[in-house]
């Protein structure tokens, strides 16, 4: 489930990163206007949550071409907008929006409020599936934590991460001293500048390859993954020189 986000806000746009890839969406968003259609157009998308007001009739011209050009025929649009009137929101609803969100929102109800959106639109979202990174080596992403038994530091090397999980092999032999449904209270990721600590569950073990899920990560070591999942899913698409969404 691919979804583009139009705002011009930082904060709307990372909320939506924040509080919809770790429920399975991929999220790519865009900071300006003339990026809506090129974007949808390099990649194939299910969904365009876009910002709108009245008086925008730049972005209400974006809107109705989703509903016009079999080009982006495929893609269902939610508007996003504050306080908006009953006239304007039957005007949308005629061009051919699935439904829209209502300005303020916060992280906690986002993810509650689209899926109830894109569930009376038809929109199966019964099957989502997280977006998975492996780090390059320059990213210096890396992981450890200490063994229950030894209390000695876990070398791995990490196969994949995503917003909630990640998936490690064991750099030595030590991967008896880890269990299945095992908690893992200080697993440490290190992302550049920055180190993430969260209890995890060891949720898949199989010979020396692991996956842990991190169990009650706090909100701001979530935001420090999810930001560095997004822009690794980003630079996988369009580069690393890409601004479509810094």
């Amino acid at each position: 489930m691919r979804l583009l986000v139009y705002d011009k806000s930082s904060f709307v746009r990372d909320s939506f990163i924040i509080s919809l890839l770790p429920k399975g969406f991929e999220v790519i968003t865009v900071k300006e206007k003339k990026d809506i259609l090129t974007t949808c157009a390099k990649l194939p998308f299910n969904v365009a949550v876009i910002e709108v007001s009245p008086d925008d009739e730049e972005t209400m011209f974006i809107i109705k071409t989703f509903n016009t050009d079999e080009a982006y025929s495929n893609i269902s649009v939610i508007v996003n907008v504050l306080d908006p009137t009953k006239e304007f929101m039957l005007e949308l609803l005629k061009i051919g929006v699935a439904g829209y969100l209502i300005k303020p929102f916060n992280d906690k109800d986002l993810y509650e409020r689209l899926s109830n959106i894109l569930t009376n639109a038809k929109i199966d979202i019964s099957k989502l599936k997280m977006v998975n990174i492996m780090p390059e080596d320059n990213d210096n992403v890396d992981i450890k934590f200490r063994s229950s038994i030894t209390n000695k530091v876990v070398k791995v090397t990490i196969l994949e991460l995503s917003a909630v999980s990640v998936k490690f092999k064991f750099q030595e032999s030590v991967s008896s001293e880890i269990q299945l449904k095992q908690l893992i209270d200080n697993v440490q990721i290190q992302i550049g500048s920055s180190r993430v600590v969260t209890p995890a569950f060891v949720t898949c073990k199989k010979d020396d390859i692991a996956t842990v899920t991190f169990h009650n990560i706090t909100p701001f070591d979530l935001n420090k993954v999810c930001k560095y999942v997004y822009d690794a899913n980003l630079r996988k698409y369009f580069g690393k020189d890409t601004e479509i969404a810094k």
